[in-house]
C-alpha cells in the first residue's frame, strides 16, 4: 500500500517525506501516477480498485487528482465520486500550469457534452488553481479503452485507443469490427485534431524526435511502426 510520498536528490539523500489524509491505511494496493512540472512542483493521481471484503461488503474509493509545490505541500486536490480507478491513468503537468488527465472510465454524467458508452476514454483539463476547465468523454461504442498515451509539448495528447465504435467520436470502422485508433487531442479544448487507424494491437508507445513509435511485445511478434505528428504512418 502507498501511504506517503518521498523526494530524494540524485545521490539518494532524502529531501522530504509527506503523508496525506487521502492516502488511506488500506490493506489493498493503491495506484499512484506522479507527473513532474518544470518548476519542480508535481501532480499525482491516486486511486484504489474496488474490492469485496470477507463479509461480502463492496468497498469503493473515489480517485483523487492533486497538485503539490516543490516541497510537497498540497496546493489543491479534486475527488472524483463515481469514477473508477482507471479514469486517471495518465497525468501531465503542462507548461502553462494546467494539469491534463486521461484514462478509461465507465460513463457518467459530465459537465460538458460528449458521447457516452459503457466505457469511454475520459480526458480532463484542470487549471493551476484546481478548477475544472473542460472534460470530455470520447467514445461511442459499448467498449472504448485507452491502451497508452503520451503528451507532446506544443503538439497535444496522443492516445492509442481500442474501440468498437462505428459512429462515435473515434469512429474508424465502417464494418463494425473493433479497431485500434491513434488519436491526437488538442491540449486546449480537448477536441480531436486527427485520428489514424492502426491495423493491430501495440502495447507500448514512446516519442522520439518528431515521431510516435508504437512498439510490439518483446517476443519478436512484429516490427514497431512510426507515425508523424500529423498522423501519417511511416513506411
Amino acid at each position: 500500500m502507498i501511504k506517503c510520498i518521498e523526494k530524494y536528490d540524485l545521490e539518494y539523500n532524502l529531501l522530504w517525506r509527506r503523508e496525506y489524509p487521502f492516502m488511506q491505511d488500506l490493506d489493498r494496493v493503491s495506484q499512484v501516477t506522479i507527473a513532474p512540472a518544470k518548476d519542480d512542483s508535481f501532480a499525482i493521481s491516486y486511486s484504489t480498485p474496488t474490492y469485496q471484503r470477507r463479509d461480502g461488503v463492496w468497498c469503493t474509493f473515489a480517485p483523487i487528482v492533486a497538485k503539490f509545490d516543490k516541497d510537497g505541500d498540497l496546493i489543491w486536490q479534486k475527488e472524483y465520486e463515481g469514477f473508477n480507478y482507471r479514469a486517471f491513468r495518465n497525468v501531465y503537468c503542462l507548461a502553462n500550469g494546467n494539469v491534463l488527465t486521461v484514462g478509461t472510465n465507465e460513463a457518467k454524467d459530465t459537465q460538458s457534452s460528449g458521447i457516452k458508452g459503457i466505457t469511454d476514454v475520459y480526458i480532463s483539463l484542470i487549471s493551476p488553481d484546481g478548477r475544472l476547465i473542460v472534460e470530455r468523454y470520447h467514445g461511442g461504442s459499448d467498449f472504448d479503452d485507452l491502451i497508452d498515451a503520451c503528451y507532446i509539448d506544443g503538439v497535444g495528447l496522443v492516445a492509442f485507443i481500442f474501440t468498437q465504435s462505428r459512429d462515435g467520436s473515434f469512429s474508424a470502422s465502417q464494418t463494425g469490427y473493433p479497431v485500434y485508433v491513434l488519436t491526437m487531442i488538442d491540449d486546449g479544448d480537448l477536441s480531436i485534431k486527427w485520428q489514424t487507424v492502426i491495423d493491430k494491437y501495440y502495447p507500448h508507445m514512446r516519442i522520439s524526435g518528431d515521431m510516435i513509435h508504437l512498439e510490439p511485445y518483446n517476443d519478436n511478434s512484429g516490427e514497431e511502426i512510426m507515425v508523424d505528428f500529423s498522423g501519417n504512418i511511416s513506411s
